[in-house]
């Protein structure tokens, strides 16, 4: 695993292996025992959302405690709702709300993706306008103009984060030296 000094890079792959990762975990544990015993009641979910009972999607809490336990970075790629209940479990997790750079470039890279009707187009919009009310109750906000500037805009944050005093061991590890 790679250690808190090594480089941080973003890409697309990455992002797209860790959700196909974290998602074909979440809905393995999910599809298995959401009705009989859900395992948000037995509180092995991070967060979780049902979408109108059809899908469901959550982040195994077991999961991401291995990898923060490892020195790894954990991004989630989630709503207002499962951010706070993140929030709730691990105060220490670092909330980034990743906006568009107008309403009017949300509404232009809904439709231009091509992939939903006009009506669901609408109803992410809406969603999303719901969801942009609520971006000052994170830590941080990045604007999504540029996808390279916002890269580093988040890499930044995480270089920030590791460098906090709280985060950071090098005080007591060079006051072990003799």
């Amino acid at each position: 695993p790679p250690s808190k000094a090594d480089a941080f890079e973003v890409k697309e792959e990455m992002l797209s292996r860790f959700r196909q990762q974290d998602s074909a975990a979440a809905l393995e544990l999910l599809r298995k025992d959401w009705k009989s015993e859900p395992a948000n009641q037995r509180n092995e979910l991070l967060e979780y959302m049902d979408v109108f009972g059809m899908n469901y999607y959550g982040t195994p809490k077991a999961y991401i405690e291995k990898l923060t336990s490892e020195g790894i970075d954990v991004i989630l790629d989630i709503d207002v709702n499962g951010a706070r209940n993140v929030k709730k479990q691990r105060p220490e997790a670092v909330s980034i709300f990743i906006l568009p750079p107008s309403m009017q470039a949300l509404h232009s890279r809904l439709v231009g993706r091509g992939t939903e009707t006009p009506e669901a187009v609408e109803k992410r919009f809406g969603k999303a306008k719901e969801e942009i009310s609520h971006a000052n109750e994170y830590d941080y906000i990045v604007v999504n103009d540029s996808l390279d500037t916002a890269i580093a805009d988040v890499a930044s944050i995480i270089r920030a984060e590791r460098l906090r005093s709280k985060k950071n061991d090098t005080v007591e590890e060079l006051l072990k030296e003799e």
